[in-house]
């Protein structure tokens, strides 16, 4: 399936270190919750890439990123149960992102 051009775009961005210019490119494509899930996206992509490249510093500034929008979209809730769900997902991601770090 093809990525949308705001995607592919964010994600060269990225790539040149520009990440306040990638992150606005999501939230500018994206105005809405899932955008925080998007841009934990790219910063899981990042890790996962400097991972590979041997950056382990690099890598957890992107897990930290990641996490960190991660929990903006869980506080962004609107009701008591989509917070719980929001929240579990955030912690959910964070093990995750732990784990590769720990395999990396």
């Amino acid at each position: 399936m093809p990525q949308p051009a705001w995607w592919i775009e964010a994600l060269e961005l990225e790539r040149r270190d520009e990440l306040a210019a990638a992150e606005q490119k999501v939230q500018d494509a994206l105005p809405h919750l899932g955008c925080y899930a998007q841009l934990a996206h790219l910063y899981e992509l990042r890790l996962q890439r400097k991972l590979a490249e041997g950056d382990r510093a690099a890598a957890e500034e992107a897990a930290r990123r990641s996490n960190g929008w991660m929990r903006i979209m869980a506080s962004g809730a609107t009701s008591g149960g989509e917070g719980l769900a929001l929240s579990a997902e955030a912690d959910e991601h964070e093990a995750r992102l732990d784990r590769l770090l720990q395999a990396g």
